[in-house]
């Protein structure tokens, strides 16, 4: 198998994990949280655009007021995917996304079926920030993590090391 049907593969995995997380959470206040703990670090680990594929896959059980989500997440793994690409943090592009769409919450409620909310809307809004860089938080940790593996994986393949190359490689 290629490498780009490799990354698709766990694109696509990831996705409907995503999927079953977001389903397994539809009665909760917060659906579509969850399921981006598993999508987001393929955004961070294989590009943005494999990111977005896992996103929309894990997006589809998105209804009534939560239907922003279909849009938000892919572009969500977008930005944190091109941050992390280009050697940023992955979180500093999740605050930038998770900022646009609070700033657009305070100004624009009603695009997110809030309107009602007008008089608390600012608490509401900063909840939202925290909320959604919670999730990119523990998919940096995550992503990580599989990279130091591999980097383990790698050094415990050479094999057993004397005292000697130790001290050499040190």
């Amino acid at each position: 198998m290629t490498r780009v049907g490799k990354r698709l593969g766990v694109a696509v995995l990831c996705g409907i994990v995503g999927l079953l997380l977001n389903q397994w959470r539809i009665g909760s206040a917060a659906p579509l949280l969850l399921g981006r703990v598993a999508t987001l670090p393929v955004a961070i680990l294989y590009g943005p655009w494999f990111g977005a594929l896992a996103a929309i896959i894990a997006a589809l059980p998105a209804t009534g007021a939560f239907s922003i989500g279909f849009t938000i997440l892919p572009i969500e793994a977008l930005v944190v995917g091109a941050f992390a690409r280009s050697g940023r943090s992955p979180l500093a592009g999740g605050l930038v996304v998770w900022s646009l769409i609070a700033a657009t919450l305070i100004a624009v409620p009603s695009l997110y079926g809030v309107g009602f909310l007008r008089q608390s809307i600012v608490p509401v809004a900063l909840q939202v920030v925290l909320s959604g860089l919670v999730a990119v938080v523990l998919a940096d940790l995550i992503a990580t993590g599989a990279s130091a593996q591999r980097l383990v994986a790698q050094d415990v393949s050479r094999g057993q090391r004397h005292l000697r190359s130790y001290a050499f490689h040190a």
